[in-house]
């Protein structure tokens, strides 16, 4: 009889445990089932203590009435709470994803006016340097003029992928980098990702990216910190990879990096939400550690 009843239980409860089998429970959330149970269990046992409740019962029969009929109430106000918990953890998960998404997509709509803005300043210097061509200047001036010219013509080439919108996010995540000492290289065929959706690309690489740069902003050496990504086709598949130097050990929670920061309740969305827009390419996410690098790799039919 106990043997049926917990199987019957645990079909139940299976249905609302996560695929990791982590339920980010918090200590409120322990302590309030841990009062749920104990005020149960006091309820249920009352009999034993005093006949003159009206939850107690003078016969071995009304006990066990009394006992059941506790228990199973108990139980069912438990199951309530662990449901009710889901939804609260699947409605806190899909709005942080979608935070992310919007982050993510605001961040890419400043960076392209930011660049644009770049690229008239730029087209400005180069009429200016026509003008200072035209005047009769020494030797070296023109030398210093020619480098001018090379910088522009590099700025111009750099990150050209032939999607303007992986253009912008590279281009903003390269300024940040050099900013801070990170080398980012990038071989990348943008047109692969011309049917993929604008929020998504900004997802894919914007988080990638920006987890990339947090670790390697924790590395001292600025000479190891490196970032490589790159975009192909394989066999019919399309490639994304995301490749940062790592130090440490690399703790996984189920197939995804555990996050490193103190909050984990409120943090570590970024692979997911990953996964998430992949999946619904029909795609999948890998990650690895690979001699001092860590390896982020998506597969898309």
């Amino acid at each position: 009889m106990y043997g049926s009843c917990f199987f019957v239980i645990w079909l139940l409860e299976k249905r609302h445990i996560p695929d990791e089998g982590k339920l980010n429970i918090r200590q409120r959330e322990l302590w309030s089932t841990v009062v749920i149970g104990a005020a149960v269990f006091f309820i249920s046992n009352l009999s034993f203590v005093t006949t003159r409740t009206p939850f107690s019962g003078h016969y071995s029969q009304e006990i066990l009435n009394i006992r059941t009929l506790v228990d199973l109430g108990g139980y069912a106000i438990l199951y309530a709470y662990h449901i009710q918990l889901n939804e609260l953890r699947i409605r806190h998960e899909l709005e942080a994803m979608q935070k992310i998404l919007q982050n993510q997509y605001s961040q890419y709509q400043q960076s392209k006016e930011s660049i644009e803005l770049i690229n008239y300043k730029y087209h400005d210097l180069k009429n200016q340097i026509i003008a200072l061509r035209a005047e009769e200047d020494p030797e070296k001036r023109n030398t210093y003029l020619n480098e001018m010219e090379d910088g522009i013509k590099a700025f111009e080439a750099q990150n050209k992928t032939g999607h303007h919108v992986l253009d912008t996010l590279l281009a903003s995540k390269q300024m940040y980098c050099i900013k801070n000492g990170i080398t980012l290289t990038c071989v990348a065929d943008g047109t692969l990702l011309n049917n993929m959706d604008v929020v998504d690309i900004c997802t894919i690489f914007g988080n990638a990216l920006d987890n990339a740069i947090e670790h390697e902003m924790k590395i001292k050496n600025e000479e190891k910190r490196l970032i490589h990504v790159s975009l192909f086709t394989q066999k019919e598949f399309v490639m994304i990879r995301f490749e940062n130097y790592f130090e440490g050990d690399l703790k996984l929670e189920g197939d995804l990096p555990a996050t490193t920061k103190k909050d984990k309740f409120y943090h570590g969305y970024g692979l997911k939400s990953i996964r998430y827009t992949v999946q619904k390419y029909n795609g999948v996410v890998k990650v690895g550690l690979n001699n001092n690098w860590f390896e982020l790799k998506i597969v898309i039919p």
